[in-house]
């Protein structure tokens, strides 16, 4: 029945209230957010850890590094002062079979020995992937790649890496520059697409030059560990977060179940449901 002339409209009815649905839950949001948290601050301070791990790693295996190549040195004197040169391909094929200075693998102290396994077992696993080259190089005898006497002159005396290197030219590797400081010298470089630590060691004896002993030390030992090290980190910080998601998802859904019946219960009260009771379920 239409209403009279100059008769004011009725009124709509008001719709109804709903909540809106988010994409994600806070519950979920907060989960996220706590785990992130975790692996942020176990990331960081594993990472700090970790280089510093790294460099007393690096310094252990230059110092080792150069204390062989004052061995050799040493051996090499009077041979050089007698021309033995028979001797001297003799004691650098000795030194290039010498045991790996860093073991491949490391072990946690703090971890029981069970768990220490299984993480050090995946990390060696992931390794494996990563980087296939550094497992295949990390089975080699020694970490000594190459060692080579040179003369006062520039020529080879005496070469692990064969005779026929006796007497040429010494090339240093990719960017080795000549050492003038007459104390031993470390730099890194990379021989066969490997890298090394070059370790040039000056022969003396009073004030007298007889050459110089050149160690090729390789870096694999030195880098696998750092990625066994990454591999861990990311095995305990993984098993951690995800812990801290289940444990953060629990807590944070007993805590907000008596907000969420409290906003089902005013919503349905709005609506017009004035039946609607809210449960308490404190005393």
């Amino acid at each position: 029945m239409a209403g009279k002339p100059g008769s004011p409209a009725p009124a709509a009815p008001k719709p109804a209230l709903r909540r809106g649905k988010a994409l994600f839950s806070l519950r979920f949001k907060f989960s996220v957010f706590i785990g992130a948290l975790i692996a942020l601050s176990m990331g960081t301070v594993s990472w700090l850890i970790l280089r510093h791990e790294n460099q007393v790693l690096r310094d252990q295996l230059t110092a080792r590094g150069v204390v062989q190549a004052r061995s050799l040195s040493d051996g090499a004197k009077n041979l050089i002062t007698d021309q033995d040169d028979v001797g001297l391909n003799q004691l650098v094929s000795d030194a290039v079979r010498l045991k790996p200075i860093l073991p491949a693998e490391s072990a946690e102290e703090s971890l029981p020995r069970q768990i220490t396994a299984f993480v050090n077992g995946l990390a060696d696993q992931v390794v494996a992937f990563a980087w296939p080259d550094e497992v295949s190089a990390g089975r080699r005898q020694s970490d000594i790649l190459y060692a080579q006497i040179v003369g006062t002159e520039g020529l080879i005396r005496a070469s692990s890496l064969g005779l026929d290197q006796m007497g040429i030219p010494y090339e240093p590797a990719p960017g080795i520059l000549a050492n003038a400081t007459g104390k031993p010298m470390i730099q890194e470089s990379t021989f066969k697409d490997e890298p090394i630590f070059d370790i040039d060691v000056p022969m003396t004896i009073g004030d007298v030059s007889l050459g110089s002993v050149h160690l090729g030390l390789s870096r694999v030992a030195l880098t696998r560990a750092l990625h066994q090290g990454l591999a861990t980190i990311g095995i305990v910080v993984a098993v951690v977060v995800l812990v801290a998601f289940l444990i953060t998802t629990l807590i944070v859904a007993v805590v907000t179940r008596p907000v969420g019946d409290l906003v089902r219960g005013v919503l349905a009260i709005a609506n017009g449901n004035l039946a609607q009771k809210i449960p308490i379920r404190s005393r």
